[in-house]
């Protein structure tokens, strides 16, 4: 008898311990959760983006590296991704220089949001992508005086390559070489529009793309009527394995390899993730930069 009371208060310690265990955890959880300000309701909609454009991070103490330790990464991009979405245009680049600047009170903090504006504006497949607002993040991480001058040469030449070809604005000239030697040069190739392929032998998702590009009804419509010219080009050194895999580059392209690989060199295109789908019109402004989506520029053509 005396066992059986015993267990049972054992097992109603237990219940009691696991219900107050249950509790803190969720305490916790409540605890490192971010939530932005809430704009007053008399405002009206424009003042209410306003205010949560200038008042988003007030409540959040950019110095509390054990917050971000413990806060799930990804409800605090879903945050970053809001507050994106509450500035005024693609051009303003001064919510996220203030941000920045915000978390420049701790090397873990700017970290951590350098991190997620990388994310959000540098990758490829990011649909709020922008070379401008990157580039202005990555300025105000240059002037924080947390970062070591040995890393600046590094984020230095990341600025640099994204004001290379950027959309907008005239594409950086290439001098290609054909299997017979002959050279041209991008920018006097005539058509409404030009691709540049940049690809390797052997890549498995060039090859894909090459596929795609292939049987799409847009491209090769475009190229039968000459508004549109693709110019496959390869910019690394090994011209054999370039040979070796002539053949499975369409003849109706331009088959070329960058001779002397002057665009890595120079730096003139980003040649760091290849394949990779540069768009450019007739006077060679680019539409479309650094894409591996045939769906993109299938899309960019239709609407012209």
């Amino acid at each position: 008898m005396k066992y059986i009371l015993c267990l049972c208060v054992a097992v109603v310690m237990a219940s009691c311990l696991n219900q107050q265990s249950s509790q803190k955890d969720g305490a916790e959880k409540e605890e490192y959760r971010f939530n932005p300000v809430v704009a007053p309701t008399q405002l009206t909609q424009e003042g209410r983006a306003e205010y949560m454009n200038e008042k988003y991070w007030d409540k959040y103490d950019f110095a509390d590296t054990v917050f971000l330790q413990k806060v799930d990464s990804s409800h605090m991009f879903e945050a970053f991704v809001g507050y994106v979405m509450t500035m005024s245009g693609p051009s303003d680049s001064t919510s996220i220089q203030r941000v920045i600047k915000s978390a420049s009170v701790q090397r873990y903090t700017l970290d951590y949001f350098h991190g997620m504006v990388k994310r959000l504006f540098n990758d490829p497949n990011s649909q709020f992508r922008s070379d401008d607002l990157y580039a202005a993040a990555l300025r105000s991480v240059l002037e924080s005086p947390l970062i070591q001058e040995w890393e600046r040469f590094a984020m230095t030449e990341d600025l640099k390559m994204l004001m290379n070809n950027r959309v907008g604005h005239k594409a950086n000239e290439i001098v290609y070489t054909t299997k017979s030697g002959a050279k041209g040069r991008l920018h006097k190739l005539k058509a409404d529009y030009t691709l540049i392929f940049i690809h390797n032998p052997g890549c498995a998702m060039c090859g894909q793309i090459t596929s795609e590009l292939n049987s799409s009804k847009v491209v090769n419509s475009m190229l039968a009527n000459g508004r549109l010219k693709i110019l496959a080009i390869y910019t690394d050194e090994d011209l054999a394995a370039w040979r070796g895999e002539y053949d499975k580059i369409p003849s109706k392209w331009i088959n070329s390899y960058d001779d002397g690989v002057v665009m890595m060199n120079e730096a003139t295109y980003n040649l760091i993730a290849i394949p990779a789908l540069y768009l450019l019109d007739g006077d060679k402004i680019v539409l479309v930069k650094d894409s591996v989506s045939v769906s993109e520029i299938e899309y960019y053509l239709s609407q012209k």
